[in-house]
């Protein structure tokens, strides 16, 4: 079952504050319904409600998470549609900020550091002339450069190092 979240409308979202989005869910490429949270306490819905059972079948046969306590004990948690929606919410995030990075800058990794390294902000002049020349610049300590991949492959270069 391929799941996504399409047309995501959301809040920009601050520590401490919860997110506010709306979105419409797409399962093996067919609009099913929409997931959203709309920031009073409510948490999040995924409507109609037949979806959210097939959801939750569908989560409950994903492994289980182990969940903090806080206090250096974990407890098992069978995921949920709730679960699958945060999990691709935080995806989309995780995208528009590598977008935003690379849009601007050029971003890499270092030999031998763990991490995503970035340029200065760059116009678009000085990123076509700097990536017509990656071999050059490969030899002063880059190691992979997102802005020379295809998306899908910097992303996972990307998400890899982040976290």
């Amino acid at each position: 079952m391929k799941i996504e979240l399409l047309n995501v409308i959301d809040t920009p979202v601050r520590p401490g504050k919860i997110a506010v989005f709306l979105a419409d869910i797409h399962i093996d490429g067919k609009e099913r319904g929409f997931a959203s949270d709309t920031g009073f306490g409510s948490g999040t819905k995924v409507l109609p409600p037949e979806l959210a059972v097939e959801m939750d079948a569908y989560a409950a046969t994903l492994p289980s998470t182990k969940l903090g306590l806080g206090d250096g004990r974990s407890i098992e948690h069978t995921q949920t549609a709730v679960d699958i929606i945060g999990d691709l919410l935080a995806q989309f995030h995780l995208e528009n900020d590598l977008r935003k990075l690379m849009s601007k800058r050029i971003v890499f990794t270092k030999n031998g550091a763990k991490g995503i390294f970035q340029t200065k902000t760059m116009t678009v002049k000085q990123k076509t002339r700097f990536l017509a020349h990656l071999d050059t610049y490969a030899a002063k300590n880059m190691d992979v450069i997102l802005n020379g991949l295809h998306f899908e492959e910097a992303f996972e270069v990307y998400k890899t190092n982040v976290r």
